[in-house]
């Protein structure tokens, strides 16, 4: 027996992935969140450092070595061209062009990220000039309780072992009454790859995205998320989870 549960009210919600889903087509000028290496230096072999292991859900403000750095490198792939406009990173960090920091802002996110700017360097440790300047968002502060997720659901795909495992999906979240933020951003490993890599906002916001020919993955409906993932294969009801977050 499944469980359904009927909103009230609130608006539909669209989503912004970053080429995880069954269904990705390779699109130019927008490389998948896996081919690219946010560093603290420029070199071939370069990784993160501890920022890159901090968690706003353990302890904020963060000190020391995981203070997000004003200054960053981003490795691509040297065969690639970038001129993407958002690609979501990790649950916590997005990367965004310049003209798509100027639009969030515009559109109320001005708080609750840190900011780091990007110099775009090949793994031959040559820096790559763009037609667009690039920013990192560390993300502190999470909207789970901002949403109604409504009825949960799952899908069931295999990992990068060949194992089953489920995704789980809201096709009915909407925004809570009394809401005005306009683009949420979630971290919950029960939807990870789905949604905390992803920008979530109103049909306001994919409008005025669609009209500013923003370059980034697909956009897709809440309700037409399942289709993506594994496009054809069963979803499977189940009863709804309670999601909670920390603000800071």
């Amino acid at each position: 027996m499944s469980v359904k549960i009927e909103l009230s009210g609130g608006k539909k919600l669209y989503l912004w992935n970053s080429g995880y889903f069954k269904t990705y087509v390779k699109i130019k000028g927008i490389p998948r969140s896996i081919e690219v290496m946010i560093q603290d230096t420029p070199d071939k072999n370069g990784s993160p450092g501890e920022w890159a292991l901090y968690s706003a859900k353990h302890d904020y403000p963060p000190t020391g070595e995981k203070v997000f750095p004003k200054e960053l490198y981003l490795q691509i792939p040297a065969s690639h061209k970038i001129t993407f406009d958002f690609l979501g990173w990790n649950e916590a960090v997005k990367i965004v062009s310049e003209a798509m920091l100027q639009f969030l802002n515009e559109q109320g996110l001005t708080e609750g990220y840190e900011l780091g700017s990007l110099t775009v360097v090949s793994k031959k440790e040559e820096v790559i000039e763009t037609e667009k300047k690039y920013f990192a968002l560390r993300f502190f502060r999470f909207d789970e309780d901002l949403l109604d997720f409504g009825n949960r659901e799952e899908v069931e795909v295999k990992n990068s072992a060949d194992e089953n495992r489920k995704i789980a999906l809201y096709p009915n979240m909407r925004i809570k009454e009394g809401v005005d933020k306009k683009i949420f951003v979630l971290d919950d490993f029960d939807y990870y790859h789905t949604f905390n890599q992803s920008l979530i906002f109103t049909e306001e916001i994919k409008v005025l995205i669609e009209e500013r020919k923003f370059v980034a993955c697909k956009i897709y409906a809440m309700d037409e998320l399942h289709k993506a993932i594994v496009p054809e294969k069963k979803v499977y009801p189940v009863f709804p989870k309670r999601i909670k977050s920390e603000k800071h």
